[in-house]
């Protein structure tokens, strides 16, 4: 909320990209219309999408099915040769471990197209967060359950930010121990 030049109530909306080199961080109206950009890409750069203020914004397109919706990922998943980069390519929302885990987990059965779609249910559902321990025991990565495809050692987490927190503050302990 703000208020315009005339002191007149008004909703911002802030969008936040996050796409590699491409990340941007764009300011519009209430009825999308650019007010200003961090990353300006003028006509020369792209030709199919501008960010410049006075343009509409719309957010950038992907072919790509997401892992929420059930029927267009079991239509996408039937016609991949059912190998993480062939899912990758076709399927928003998730990384190559988590293709890779998905896959292990899909091929055990007998339906991989009805098999895949339910272990991605199972993930999105799963209360389960943990890390994955190193050799001396402290966390090397952070999950939202258990991954069957590494051949790991797992602990389990109370909530995922703890699972995040633990990772990290592992991480940066070990960073300071080599340091010094």
């Amino acid at each position: 909320s703000s208020k315009s030049e005339m002191m007149d109530d008004m909703t911002l909306y802030l969008y936040f990209e996050l796409m590699g080199r491409y990340t941007n961080l764009i300011l519009t109206d209430d009825k999308d219309k650019i007010l200003d950009v961090l990353r300006r890409v003028p006509l020369d750069m792209s030709h199919t999408r501008r960010l410049l203020p006075s343009f509409t914004y719309a957010p950038p397109t992907q072919d790509k099915v997401s892992v929420f919706d059930k029927t267009a990922l079991l239509h996408a998943i039937e016609y991949t040769d059912h190998t993480e980069d062939s899912i990758l390519s076709c399927i928003s929302g998730l990384s190559r471990e988590t293709a890779r885990e998905l896959v292990y987990r899909a091929n055990k059965m007998e339906d991989f197209c009805t098999a895949f779609v339910g272990e991605v249910q199972n993930l999105l559902s799963s209360n389960a967060p943990c890390v994955s321990l190193s050799s001396s025991n402290t966390a090397q990565d952070f999950f939202v359950s258990k991954y069957l495809s590494l051949n790991r050692e797992f602990s389990p987490c109370n909530s995922l930010n703890e699972a995040i927190d633990k990772c990290y503050s592992d991480k940066d302990r070990e960073a300071r121990l080599r340091s010094k």
